[in-house]
């Protein structure tokens, strides 16, 4: 059972690369096939914790880790998305489309403010 789940857990990773690729382009440019892939295994694990679960997801969460980070969700830089990842409330689709919408819409927006939108400490 081990072997199998190691078997699908690679085949993902393998689907997973080349849209890490198109989709961050400038952080995977420097990575050769086999750092990325540790990139990707490495931040597919640490979704797990956060009940993560589907490809989509997992590919967002992938490219969060690559965006901001290795260990973003623990960065004090980043509160806001320890915030969200230890949110038992929402799901994983849920959380992931919170990260979404406060790297594109604050973070991109505001990057000296770390990504801390002012109106939540209101």
């Amino acid at each position: 059972m081990a072997a199998l789940c190691a078997a699908m857990q690679r085949r993902f990773t393998d689907r997973l690369m080349p849209h890490l690729r198109r989709l961050a382009p400038a952080q995977t440019r420097s990575l050769d096939d086999a750092a990325l892939r540790a990139v990707a295994e490495a931040g597919l694990a640490r979704a797990a914790g956060h009940g993560i679960t589907t490809e989509w997801d997992l590919c967002r969460f992938v490219l969060h880790h690559l965006r901001l980070g290795s260990g973003f969700e623990t960065d004090p830089r980043f509160a806001w998305a320890r915030d969200i990842l230890a949110r038992n409330d929402l799901d994983g689709r849920r959380k992931l489309d919170r990260l979404d919408y406060h790297y594109f819409h604050v973070l991109m927006r505001h990057p000296e403010a770390g990504g801390r939108d002012e109106t939540e400490t209101r």
